[in-house]
């Protein structure tokens, strides 16, 4: 599927350059809610118009210049992508504070030498820009999401399983009170800062852990008493994460009563954070929420390092989507890890996921249908060696139960076959009438083959799953066809072929095509 791809990032990129002039405003400030704006439990980070969030991550820093870090984050062009995937997020996370550990100084002197690979994720190097330095960097990408209409969610990182406490309080006191007035800013105090589990924290590797993030805390929350701030960062969410807020909760609100405490989860301004890695359910994931408000800020795909599959799903993101009925405005905020990389990882990963989610009735963004009855050809965007069968007669509607019209072989023709277009196909169902020619298994039938493209020059045979045939009348069975897995990405056609049988030719009732524009 190759040239699928290919065809998808192209198609991407020419969206993109021709968007350039046109701009959103900021969104307003996201809602901490539950399935309802009511609900007092199962809250989770939504954007002002009650939608989920949805994110990729980003990474920048003074060492880190290269796609796909800074540079791609002060690229226009990266943010209307996201938002044409259908994401309305982006993490940027700020490598500066794994800098600084070796930079106390802080003067942007440093000239960024290797020090050593990271045994849990990325290279180290000695180097970081001044505060306000940083801070210039950042707002361009602030900008460029407020013209986009997206969310940014700033994180200052160490490397994963640590923390800079000097460098958050010089960070925050600046940063805080820089962005306090954006609608779109979503704060949330620092990446994975213990190694890993939630019964490392305060533990004698990390002391005074959740002391140290509350005084941070109490740094951005009385420069921004309005902005949404993200606490904790659990990177394993499989140990209960409860008694680590409570301690936090009391530290953060030490000396204080009433509504002057800092810190009331009740105010929808707060929100415990936690990734995914080495969790396998949703247990401690529920517990949490049915006390405080979360969000998931990291997730990544099964087979990376430290992913399992959670209760069986493929995806994270599915377990996120559907953590409540998803019809009911349900689900907790996401973010990607992987969805904030290049082409050549975002094109294939991300829209594997996404295709995932329509085949699997999780994916958000609304749907459009073609249902073609068959009555004639008209939304069929080819056909070869095919025809609408004349008006079923009184003695022969019954095989068909009533459908007057059906697209079958031209008679004579060996081979014959229908196509449709649409963009961002995402799944299909076929209703097909045979005579004799379904065969035991729930896969193909005799006489007919199902083919995906996205090009229409290059085709995949498909496997599809068959409803068990009920008997109409006179020999004929009726079954409808569904794809057995995701469709692959970039499908934009479907083609239905049909060939000669020793039996009456097979009859296409209906199609139905399931796609997201």
């Amino acid at each position: 599927m190759k040239k699928i791809l290919s065809l998808l990032t192209v198609l991407l990129g020419f969206s993109v350059i021709f968007s350039l002039s046109v701009f959103a405003e900021a969104p307003g400030r996201p809602l901490v809610e539950g399935i309802t704006p009511t609900s007092t439990t199962n809250k989770t980070l939504k954007t002002s118009d009650h939608q989920l969030i949805r994110a990729g991550v980003g990474w920048y820093g003074k060492c880190w210049p290269n796609s796909p870090n800074t540079v791609l984050l002060e690229d226009e062009n990266y943010w209307k992508r996201a938002k044409a995937a259908g994401l309305n997020a982006i993490r940027v996370t700020n490598w500066d504070e794994r800098g600084y550990v070796n930079d106390a100084s802080l003067n942007d002197t440093s000239n960024c030498t290797y020090l050593n690979d990271n045994p849990h994720g990325g290279a180290e190097y000695n180097g970081a820009w001044t505060i306000d330095g940083n801070l210039r960097h950042l707002t361009i990408m602030v900008n460029h999401a407020a013209r986009n209409g997206m969310y940014v969610i700033i994180t200052p990182g160490d490397a994963p399983g640590s923390y800079s406490k000097p460098y958050l309080e010089a960070f925050w006191t600046k940063a805080a009170a820089k962005f306090a007035g954006e609608t779109h800013v979503i704060y949330e105090i620092t990446n994975e800062p213990v190694n890993f589990n939630a019964n490392n924290y305060d533990d004698a590797t990390h002391p005074n852990t959740t002391g140290n993030l509350a005084d941070i805390y109490k740094i951005m929350r009385k420069a921004a008493p309005d902005t949404p701030i993200l606490s904790l960062t659990f990177a394993v969410a499989k140990e209960s994460m409860n008694p680590v807020v409570t301690r936090f909760t009391q530290k953060v609100n030490e000396g204080t009563t009433g509504n002057d405490r800092p810190l009331i989860w009740s105010n929808n301004k707060d929100l415990v954070s936690f990734h995914t890695y080495n969790t396998d359910d949703m247990v401690t994931i529920n517990a949490l929420r049915a006390v405080y408000p979360v969000m998931n800020t990291e997730w990544s795909y099964f087979g990376d390092t430290s992913v399992k599959k959670i209760d069986g799903k493929l995806f994270h993101g599915q377990n996120l989507e559907q953590a409540d009925l998803p019809e009911q405005g349900g689900g907790i905020s996401w973010i990607n890890f992987r969805a904030g990389r290049d082409d050549s990882e975002f094109v294939p990963d991300f829209y594997k996921f996404v295709n995932d989610a329509k085949f699997k009735n999780y994916f958000w963004k609304p749907s459009s249908l073609i249902d073609d009855s068959l009555s004639d050809l008209t939304k069929v965007h080819f056909s070869t060696n095919m025809q609408i069968t004349p008006a079923c007669s009184p003695a022969n509607c019954n095989n068909f139960e009533g459908d007057a019209y059906r697209a079958t072989l031209i008679t004579g023709q060996g081979t014959g076959y229908i196509t449709y277009k649409a963009p961002g196909v995402g799944k299909f169902k076929a209703h097909i009438y045979s005579n004799n020619n379904f065969t035991t298994g729930t896969n193909q039938t005799s006489g007919i083959k199902f083919y995906v493209s996205g090009n229409n020059v290059d085709w995949e045979n498909i496997n599809v799953t068959k409803s068990t045939p009920v008997a109409t009348a006179a020999g004929w069975k009726v079954a409808y066809y569904t794809p057995t897995a995701p469709l692959p990405v970039g499908t934009e056609y479907i083609k239905v072929e049909l060939t000669q049988t020793p039996n009456f030719a097979n009859q296409i009732a209906d199609m139905q095509i399931t796609y997201w524009p």
